[in-house]
């Protein structure tokens, strides 16, 4: 598992996705993340508005309340996530 705990949620009531704006997830496993990530073709073919929950999720877990935003924003750095994140979006063109 990535994260401690889920940061997506499935609304039964909604039936639909929405983020946890309140997690205190842990980002546990930097390397599934990264891996995820580099499947950039993924990203191609999913529907408008994926990528950029993306970086909602990431979002919420450096947010300036979060528990224990530092060493979420320690592991993102280890792992160059948020470069490489930066490059798939060039090299993909996957926001427009």
């Amino acid at each position: 598992m990535c994260l401690s705990k889920p940061v997506l949620i499935y609304s039964q009531s909604g039936q639909r996705y929405q983020l946890d704006g309140s997690t205190d997830a842990l980002i546990q496993d930097t390397q599934i993340i990264m891996d995820l990530l580099l499947a950039w073709k993924i990203w191609e073919k999913a529907e408008d508005g994926i990528w950029i929950l993306v970086f909602e999720a990431l979002e919420l877990l450096i947010r300036p309340e979060h528990p224990h935003r530092s060493f979420n924003i320690q592991q993102l750095q280890n792992a160059n996530l948020i470069e490489k994140m930066l490059m798939i979006c060039l090299v993909g063109n996957i926001i427009t």
